[in-house]
């Protein structure tokens, strides 16, 4: 036999449950927002992060995902600056192995100072 607290008190969402995987996708450039729609599509996340130097275009690519997202299976998706990103395990190419002159002096693309907002 139930109380009249429990008859009265339901819970009306389901708690949220903690994030078994979570992946971070760094610049929602073109490539970048493929490989978020791709995992996404896919369903190999809980969480999906996203981290972009411009704050502006961030926010309107995160937003779009959002909007979409009611027809996904991800149930969280976050957006904004390097914190977001703690508690992801990382796997990939080290981008010195595909660029040894990145972070130099000699550097085209001028990485090191891409680097230096991050940190």
């Amino acid at each position: 036999m139930s109380t009249v607290k429990e008859q009265l008190i339901q819970n009306l969402a389901p708690d949220e449950k903690q994030s078994r995987c979570k992946i971070t996708v760094v610049g929602v450039g073109n490539v970048g927002m493929a490989c978020a729609i791709s995992i996404l599509l896919k369903g190999l996340a809980d969480e999906l992060a996203l981290v972009d130097a411009d704050e502006n275009k961030l926010k309107g690519e995160a937003l779009d995902l959002l909007h979409g997202s009611l027809f996904l299976s991800t149930p969280k998706i976050v957006f904004g600056k390097v914190p977001i990103w703690s508690g992801v395990n990382i796997a990939g190419v080290t981008l010195k192995s595909l660029n040894p002159a990145i972070g130099s002096d000699s550097d085209k693309e001028q990485w090191k100072t891409v680097h230096k907002q991050w940190l």
